[in-house]
């Protein structure tokens, strides 16, 4: 965060890193009203879009009034923008993830729930991220467009069968950075086994970006105590005492336990997503190839 010392030392400039990479990114400039300093634009960047070198959202404030006697004196989430199915996103001592939670509207719970209780209808995403996200997916969809024709060429020349490697065991070896990756990874396979036109492309890109976020926010939640799993199971690995093996049994166990939800996501939501996608003919041509299914 970098603050203004000349404006009230309030925030010009504000990042959100990951793996010493900057994925988000907002710029303000600020306008004196009455006496205080405040925005007067403010210009988010995100990586995915135009690789961070272009805001994909600018907001203007052409007015702004404080401490005025009707205002209330209490502000909350709300009040400041902060809507239902929001990142609630919790660092530790050295600015490492630790967890990662939704805000319901009230307080920030679990994403699971949050998810449930989205599906059961007892919480609505708030309008103004669902309007960010439609935007964004739009935005991705057509970048992702133009990707469709090299896979279906790939797709021409040979076929694709031998590249579906995602597996269950896929998840129990990729380290904790590397799991969302793993629904990409099927999605290029998915795309160019089944020879998808363009607006299945487009669809399948969307799916695939809203199931990798579910994942590495799945992923944050046990950030932690996969990493010193990894710790331990190397240190074992290369241990001869008499019980490593038992150990690394117990390790892995463990690692499969906290990752059984992303597994879930990935053979219970995402796959089937994939999956009505295709019509009949795309399906039997698959069947009817020397490619093995999936």
């Amino acid at each position: 965060m970098w603050l203004d010392p000349q404006r009230g030392w309030e925030p010009v400039r504000v990042t959100f890193s990951r793996d010493g990479e900057i994925q988000q990114e907002m710029r303000a400039s600020l306008r004196n009203y009455d006496g205080v300093w405040y925005p007067e634009s403010v210009a988010l960047f995100i990586r995915e879009h135009k690789a961070g070198r272009e805001p994909m959202e600018t907001i203007r404030i052409h007015y702004a009034l404080f401490n005025q006697p009707d205002q209330p004196t209490r502000l909350t989430p709300k009040d400041i923008g902060i809507e239902a199915g929001a990142n609630v996103h919790f660092w530790d001592e050295n600015h490492k993830p630790i967890e990662m939670m939704t805000w319901d509207g009230e307080k920030p719970v679990p994403v699971e729930e949050f998810e449930r209780r989205l599906s059961a209808g007892e919480v609505r995403i708030g309008p103004g991220l669902l309007r960010i996200q439609a935007k964004h997916a739009a935005e991705q969809a057509a970048a992702y467009a133009r990707q469709a024709q090299t896979a279906l060429q790939q797709a021409e020349s040979a076929e694709a069968g031998a590249d579906a490697s995602v597996t269950r065991d896929s998840f129990s070896k990729a380290p904790p950075d590397r799991i969302d990756s793993l629904f990409e990874q099927y999605t290029r396979w998915f795309m160019a086994r089944y020879r998808l036109d363009d607006e299945q492309t487009q669809k399948a890109w969307v799916i695939c970006r809203e199931s990798e976020a579910r994942a590495r926010g799945l992923v944050a939640r046990h950030r932690r105590e996969i990493v010193e799993l990894d710790t331990r199971l190397k240190e074992a690995s290369s241990s001869r005492a008499g019980d490593a093996d038992e150990t690394r049994a117990r390790l892995n166990a463990r690692r499969a336990e906290l990752l059984e939800p992303i597994v879930r996501l990935f053979e219970q939501e995402f796959k089937p997503r994939l999956e009505r996608l295709l019509t009949r003919a795309q399906r039997e041509r698959a069947r009817t190839s020397s490619s093995p299914a999936p």
